[in-house]
């Protein structure tokens, strides 16, 4: 498989977030523990700066969640507990994937796993993770290598033969006098490369549908 981790897309124009040395997330007010809502939402998020990385987009869909009041942890820390740690879920789903697309001769999760880099990884650091220093470009937050990053946008590539794909996870800034928290955006953007690329993601779309929101919703709830 082929990375392009020295691809640079042009800086985007997000909203900037001031936040400090990674203090905790503070709990809610009538101490009840997070429990995050994610939706499917109608939004392209970044469509000219992931256009940088494909040159074309044949799918795209985006996930968003609400984080907990007042919470300033750096947006690659929320990634590692979403991307780091895999929900027994998932887990599972991801070897029912792998059981259909490995006789295909298509990448298996546990293939991908052998080619991570040297950033913290799932079991290493648990909720130290919220002390982890930046990740570099070219770094993986689980399986996925990191190929552009800002205060509030991190982009993530994998190329393959058959299609190429582009996770973007962006903070959106809230209101403080209107009482809106911060929001997290995930978006999947996908190029098929050939037909198995087609054939291969409408297959995989129905766990991809599912592991996202899972994914964030237990990502999020563990940052307590």
């Amino acid at each position: 498989m082929t990375q392009n981790a020295s691809t640079k897309p042009p800086a985007a124009q997000t909203p900037q977030v001031q936040t400090s040395s990674t203090p905790p997330a503070p709990e809610p007010a009538d101490g009840s523990p997070f429990k995050p809502e994610v939706r499917k939402v109608a939004i392209r998020l970044h469509t000219g700066m992931i256009r940088g990385l494909l040159s074309r987009i044949d799918y795209q869909d985006t996930f968003e969640a609400e984080l907990p009041q007042g919470c300033t942890l750096p947006l690659h820390v929320l990634a590692h507990h979403m991307f780091a740690h895999s929900p027994k879920a998932v887990e599972r789903l991801m070897r029912l994937r792998d059981m259909i697309v490995g006789p295909l001769g298509l990448k298996t999760a546990d293939k991908a796993a052998h080619t991570r880099g040297t950033y913290a990884q799932d079991g290493e650091s648990g909720k130290a993770g919220d002390t982890l220093p930046e990740p570099a470009i070219g770094d993986r937050l689980g399986i996925f290598r990191l190929v552009h990053k800002e205060e509030n946008l991190l982009l993530f590539k994998e190329s393959d033969t058959h299609l190429d794909f582009v996770l973007a996870l962006e903070r959106v800034t809230g209101n403080e006098t209107e009482h809106i928290t911060d929001r997290l955006r995930l978006s999947t953007c996908v190029r098929f490369n050939n037909t198995l690329g087609r054939a291969y993601f409408l297959v995989v779309r129905p766990f991809h549908e599912r592991i996202v929101p899972l994914c964030m919703r237990e990502g999020l709830e563990r940052i307590r």
